[in-house]
């Protein structure tokens, strides 16, 4: 008798290899899978750490940037906000391009002082809808547009903006062109209209209060 004229159900194989890189999620453990999901939390709060802790410290440094466009607005009596940004903004791309030069050295040598590094590593993982914080953390490096506008005048200064938003498949020059100068513009642009108002708004008290 052939097999046609049986009714039988047929037995459908799976493939459960491990090395399977689209099935083997399903058969890990759960206590693995549960390590693994621990252990790339830990990397993005440990990244997260080293970049707040830097960025502040170099935030510092970079803080005297602000010291000389105060100063000069402060002290030029003729054309003091195109003094300003005419004088500083050389000197803040200098300092930009020698923080992500310094950055870029040490991350050679594996010392990656900025954690941004280490949370860029999360950016073209795919991960499940449940992993909220993971994806939250994606959505926000994914963003680069948005880091670019809010971040040169605010919070990150031009230099951490290059490191977030560059192409690494481009020369460091090449990175250098297209977004630290252009993020150093930007931003002084916007710091040197209000350090100027804030001078302005200053003389036009002074003078009406006698």
């Amino acid at each position: 008798m052939t097999p046609e004229n049986h009714n039988c159900t047929p037995i459908i194989q799976v493939h459960s290899d491990a090395s399977d890189p689209v099935h083997s999620n399903l058969y890990e453990p759960k206590t693995k899978r549960y390590s693994v999901q621990k252990n790339s939390i830990i990397r993005i709060f440990r990244g997260a750490t080293k970049f707040f802790i830097t960025e502040r410290l170099l935030g510092l440094i970079t803080r005297l940037i602000d010291v000389g466009m105060i100063y000069i607005i402060a002290t030029t009596s003729e054309y003091a906000a195109l003094k300003c940004f005419l004088i500083m903004t050389p000197l803040n791309i200098a300092m930009s391009i020698l923080v992500i030069y310094t950055i870029d050295k040490l991350n050679e040598f594996g010392f990656d002082v900025t954690g941004i590094e280490e949370m860029r590593k999360i950016e073209s993982v795919v991960y499940e809808s449940n992993n909220y914080f993971k994806r939250f953390i994606q959505w926000m490096l994914r963003r680069k547009s948005t880091i670019f506008l809010i971040g040169s005048w605010f919070y990150l200064d031009p230099d951490y903006v290059t490191l977030f938003v560059r192409n690494r498949n481009k020369s460091f020059w090449w990175n250098i062109s297209r977004i630290t100068v252009p993020s150093v513009v930007y931003a002084m642009i916007i710091w040197t209209f209000f350090y100027w108002a804030l001078f302005q708004g200053y003389h036009w008290v002074r003078f009406f209060t006698g």
